[in-house]
């Protein structure tokens, strides 16, 4: 009697229970008292110049950019969008991660470079020429830095600085928890 009930219940999760899931999970985020779309930020970028001189092509040609967003110090950064402060980032990692074949790089500019240190401001001329010299495989974008990006840019190093290398199904669980106001026991 017992195996006949469990059979029952497996060939239910098995014949409905995928139909019950395409009603209910959108129905649960439509009634839900949260809503994804905090999640969603709009800001203004711009991306990296491209260019023929003479056959020989400059600059970014990619332009398509829909990954996670980390800081530059958090490796891998393979299929990644790597977020940098242009007064933290150096040619030196701008060709490391050209050569870990980056998913693409969003650079933050400060509003005014004029009020940078001279020896800053011949930095970044030096980075803006060997950038625009070669060409780039990954999309490449700046932004100006506003106190939401620099608000986002701070809470990625917090959860980057948490984040240890899980599984997808982990990642899903924490952001289900988060987004309805639970937080995962340590």
């Amino acid at each position: 009697m017992c195996f006949e009930w469990a059979e029952s219940c497996l060939e239910f999760f098995r014949g409905n229970c995928s139909v019950y899931y395409i009603f209910l999970v959108p129905l649960l985020i439509a009634i839900s008292p949260k809503t994804p779309v905090f999640a969603a930020h709009e800001f203004t970028v711009y991306r990296m110049q491209h260019f023929d001189l003479h056959g020989t092509p400059h600059g970014c040609r990619n332009s398509i950019l829909n990954m996670e967003a980390r800081k530059l110090y958090t490796t891998p950064y393979t299929r990644r969008c790597v977020v940098a402060r242009l007064s933290e980032f150096t040619l030196a990692q701008y060709q490391e991660l050209i050569h870990q074949n980056a998913g693409g790089l969003l650079i933050l500019i400060p509003k005014s470079i004029s009020s940078l240190p001279v020896s800053e401001q011949q930095v970044i001329m030096q980075l803006e020429k060997h950038m625009l010299e070669e060409d780039v495989i990954i999309p490449v974008y700046f932004a100006y830095e506003t106190e939401e990006l620099l608000e986002m840019y701070n809470s990625m190093e917090q959860t980057s600085s948490q984040q240890k290398a899980r599984s997808a199904a982990e990642g899903r669980l924490d952001f289900i928890l988060l987004f309805y106001g639970f937080s995962k026991k340590s």
